[in-house]
């Protein structure tokens, strides 16, 4: 069965976000690694024929979920 759905994908950003929340970092690694490879299974998967601007909401939901943690990771503090 093929996991790696924009839903799926959508649904692991909502658990990043979840674990980001609690400040759970082992699980958002653990649910960033899985959203990884689902992207890349995706993108393999549909190749020239993936939504572009599904996969760019995704990936801008991304960054904006890393962008706090990223931040706590260089600086040691929350912004």
């Amino acid at each position: 069965m093929n996991d790696a759905t924009p839903d799926a994908l959508h649904d692991d950003l909502v658990d990043l976000r979840d674990a980001l929340e609690r400040e759970d970092f082992r699980c958002a690694g653990d649910v960033l690694a899985l959203h990884d490879r689902r992207m890349r299974q995706y993108i393999d998967t549909v190749g020239m024929q993936a939504p572009l601007l599904a996969l760019r909401e995704l990936l801008t939901l991304q960054h904006r979920l890393q962008a706090p943690a990223l931040s706590v990771h260089a600086t040691g503090t929350l912004l």
